[in-house]
């Protein structure tokens, strides 16, 4: 997959191909992307680089499954990529972050929310552009996890990636599982599966402190 981070860095400036009177709205997916990076586009370097070479990278990630979404100062919906769209259900039509959330919600797809919604937005959009690169887990309701990045820029506009490490966390549960089986073997018996001395004069310290601690 080609990472979104690249597509900014080469400074595209695509949006000169439509005409001056478009809008951001009207843009294509492409477009979209591109219009984007041009907020952050020293035009020097935006000069250096092909055209074609820009919109093939775009459409790479178009075509990818990297999920991607670019939010503007106002919390609207800039865009997203396919993945995107398709792991938080995103309708037609002007989106923004809470109308997406509340949608999920309510249609019981994307992320897994425990808290009551208002308390859950709530909480997150505390947490949102609180600095430049913030990474946090999502729990998926049908049991995958999600890994992302958000990079909040200058102008207050924020991108967002998002990643399955479904495979990752899983051999994380295996190894707390194992580790939390072998702390247990240690402290076992084997032949009466009580309590070993060892584990027994751990207790007994464990005991003797926190009865300290009363007097």
């Amino acid at each position: 997959h080609v990472c979104p981070f690249l597509v900014l860095k080469v400074y595209p400036h695509f949006l000169h191909t439509a005409s001056v009177a478009s809008r951001p709205e009207h843009f294509s997916q492409l477009e979209r992307m591109v219009y984007f990076s041009s907020f952050l586009t020293p035009p020097a370097q935006a000069d250096a680089i092909d055209r074609a070479t820009q919109q093939e990278l775009g459409q790479w990630v178009l075509a990818s499954n990297t999920a991607v979404a670019i939010f503007n100062a106002d919390d609207q919906l800039h865009f997203a990529s396919p993945s995107f769209m398709q792991l938080y259900a995103v309708q037609p039509g002007a989106q923004t972050f809470r109308s997406i959330i509340s949608h999920c919600f309510h249609q019981q797809q994307g992320p897994r929310i425990t808290a009551p919604l208002s308390q859950w937005i709530n909480t997150v959009q505390a947490k949102r552009r609180s600095i430049p690169v913030r990474t946090f887990e999502v729990v998926m309701l049908d049991g995958r996890w999600m890994w992302g990045t958000e990079v909040t820029f200058t102008n207050q506009w924020t991108m967002v990636q998002i990643i399955d490490f479904t495979a990752i966390k899983n051999k994380e549960f295996a190894l707390q599982k194992a580790h939390a089986e072998a702390v247990l073997a240690a402290k076992t018996d084997d032949l009466t599966g009580l309590p070993n001395r060892g584990a027994i004069i751990q207790r007994f310290h464990q005991l003797y402190e926190y009865s300290l601690g009363q007097n």
